[in-house]
């Protein structure tokens, strides 16, 4: 008796526990950000509707079952683009609201990819893995794939969420002067939608590398001046030949429009353990 009333406790804690560690986020965030998403995108067209997508939180015994929409649109530069979003917390501002500052900076450094960036890098050296975060990491964790010796990579940061949590994101999703996808430029992001700019070069030209570096100085200085910046980040990393750790030439730093200065420390100096590379 005592076994069966064990057996049942433990089935019914079981059950209780697997239903509530799962968490079900339905709401039609096409239909709710609507008026949105037709200011923002113009014509589109629907590729994704509302398909079901799950995950599990790591930190904490829960799955998630939420939906995700993708659509495709025109912009005025008669690109097509694709802009996908989901309801994965069932916080609907924020959810939406991050997954709109995100395309809006994947939309800007496509943009100086194919503009702008071309006039000092070649084409191959543009196909960079995107990986390289705004701000500096464990630097081996990353893991780099060049087509050639160099690759660039250009991301533009909004501000933090914490910021836009205060907002709650209004003045973004207004749908009469928020921010519109098929007509926004990396000029807007940076001098209406407060984004800042990153430029990082990644190389294993031990031979030129100071050629790569001057390179990247300018394109820095061409920027600054195209996108009316003050300031952007900059950073250089020079891969050792294992592909993972930094020679003692790595750096970053800022540069400084208006006085046409480059303020960089090296890796060292910022606490890396860099590596020479002789």
């Amino acid at each position: 008796m005592h076994r069966t009333i064990m057996s049942v406790l433990a089935f019914l804690l079981i059950a209780f526990t697997a239903s509530g560690c799962t968490r079900h986020f339905e709401e039609d965030y096409l239909d709710k950000f609507g008026p949105y998403i037709n200011y923002s995108l113009g014509e589109f067209e629907i590729i994704a509707n509302g398909e079901s997508r799950s995950s599990e939180w790591a930190s904490i015994p829960i799955a998630v079952t939420y939906k995700s929409w993708t659509l495709q649109y025109e912009r005025q530069n008669g690109e097509v683009s694709t802009f996908t979003f989901n309801n994965y917390s069932g916080n609907d501002i924020f959810d939406f609201g991050r997954d709109v500052i995100r395309h809006a900076a994947a939309i800007g450094a496509h943009d100086i990819r194919q503009g702008i960036a071309r006039d000092y890098f070649l084409p191959e050296e543009l196909d960079i893995y995107w990986g390289i975060p705004f701000e500096l990491g464990n630097l081996l964790n990353w893991q780099f794939r060049l087509n050639g010796l160099n690759g660039v990579s250009f991301v533009l940061q909004p501000p933090s969420d914490d910021y836009f949590r205060e907002t709650g994101f209004a003045y973004v999703l207004n749908p009469q002067n928020g921010l519109q996808f098929h007509s926004i430029t990396p000029q807007e992001l940076v001098a209406d939608w407060g984004f800042a700019l990153c430029v990082s070069v990644v190389s294993q030209d031990y031979e030129r590398y100071e050629d790569v570096i001057e390179r990247l100085k300018a394109i820095s200085r061409a920027l600054a001046d195209n996108l009316e910046l003050e300031q952007c980040k900059v950073r250089f990393i020079l891969l050792c030949r294992d592909g993972h750790h930094t020679c003692d030439i790595s750096f970053e730093g800022n540069y400084y429009g208006l006085s046409d200065w480059f303020e960089i420390m090296s890796f060292a100096e910022l606490g890396f353990n860099s590596h020479c590379c002789g």
